[in-house]
């Protein structure tokens, strides 16, 4: 299962496919942009953001089950759009700074999950009603748009 895949080949695995879905849908970003606007994304695109970070905060659940659900969840957020947004702006850059924006978000991320599991490793499982379906934000600026779509 990926979960238990090392930190980097997870990053890579998951990075150089959604490059790949970039690549081979050029238009992708275009109508991202055409259907999401500045209020907020679509419910589509909320209901794909949801799942997306919730697949994530399995994860980072599996990785550090000491670290506390809205923790995890305003966590995997951050990683979620950090990702999207600098593989979006990867596709607007040249091959070869492409690569060299995609290596760097490679590295990026393998320092945030390290960092961010790295003090809430510990042998305690959590118990299944602590998972990752139903977390309430922290924060509904972190969330706007996405927590209800």
């Amino acid at each position: 299962q990926a979960t238990f895949l090392p930190l980097s080949e997870l990053v890579e695995r998951v990075v150089t496919s959604l490059l790949h879905f970039h690549e081979a849908n050029p238009a992708y970003r275009h109508v991202y942009h055409a259907m999401n606007g500045p209020d907020g994304p679509s419910c589509g695109e909320a209901e794909l953001h949801k799942a997306v970070v919730a697949r994530l905060e399995e994860v980072i659940l599996a990785r550090a089950p000491g670290m506390p659900a809205e923790k995890r969840h305003v966590y995997c957020t951050v990683a979620v759009l950090t990702v999207h947004a600098l593989l979006g702006f990867a596709m607007t850059a040249s091959p070869a700074m492409r690569e060299k924006i995609v290596q760097e978000l490679k590295g990026v991320m393998v320092s945030y999950i390290e960092q961010m599991t790295a003090t809430h490793q510990d042998t305690k499982r959590p118990s299944p009603r602590q998972g990752t379906k139903e977390v309430p934000s922290l924060d509904r600026a972190i969330d706007k748009g996405f927590a209800e779509a």
